[in-house]
């Protein structure tokens, strides 16, 4: 069992999340370099769930063309990733 939301988009596995950097530790690495470079307080959730997202399209462009292309709900992501961010947001502001 993880620590990661329940709520996980239907249409994207497990295999289909890390290619994305969907994961607690590759969402939480974001967090932490947004946080050193003070762009995380002051900010709505959803603003860091959309900038977290933006830089692991960055990394991995392929992954999201390909989630794209499969018609990826990105609103369940933006949701997921919502709760995900509200979660590590108190371990990382400690």
């Amino acid at each position: 069992m993880t620590n990661e939301p329940e709520l996980t988009p239907r249409w994207i596995g497990v295999i289909q999340r890390r290619k994305l950097g969907l994961t607690k530790q590759q969402v939480q690495a974001e967090l932490v370099e947004l946080h050193r470079a003070g762009q995380v307080e002051g900010q709505a959730v959803d603003v860091l769930a959309l900038t977290v997202l933006a830089r692991l399209r960055k990394k991995n462009p392929a992954a999201f063309c390909e989630a794209e292309k499969a018609g990826a709900d990105w609103e369940a992501i933006l949701e997921f990733m919502v709760q995900l961010i509200e979660m590590l947001l108190p371990l990382i502001l400690k």
